[in-house]
């Protein structure tokens, strides 16, 4: 396989990652809060992207409806998921354990609702 080096393209996702992600999303957070919270995502009146450097989201003048990538579209997904930690998981697994783990499979596990 040879490389090529060409000019970038003007956008960070194709048809693939868009499917994937949406796929992931749904997963975790139902089809409906999916919606919603991709269509906030990077917009004036929502929030800024989690995976961007802050204050780095590109501010254009003309927005489109998925205005996010891959990563941003994963970064929500993990943060808006519906699954929960409760403090019955914790019951169910010590600190020794639960360090043993990658971070993402203690993010699959869901969110903190307690502090």
């Amino acid at each position: 396989m040879q490389l090529r080096v060409g000019a970038p393209e003007d956008h960070a996702a194709g048809l693939k990652a868009i499917t994937v992600s949406a796929k992931r999303r749904r997963e975790r957070a139902g089809p409906a809060r999916t919606a919603r919270t991709w269509l906030k995502l990077n917009r004036a009146d929502g929030f800024d992207c989690m995976s961007c450097a802050p204050g780095q989201t590109p501010t254009p003048t003309h927005r489109h409806t998925a205005e996010f990538c891959e990563n941003g579209a994963k970064a929500v997904a993990e943060e808006a998921a519906t699954r929960r930690a409760t403090p019955q998981f914790f019951a169910k697994h010590s600190i020794a354990e639960l360090d043993g783990h990658s971070e993402y499979w203690l993010g699959q596990q869901g969110r903190l609702p307690n502090p």
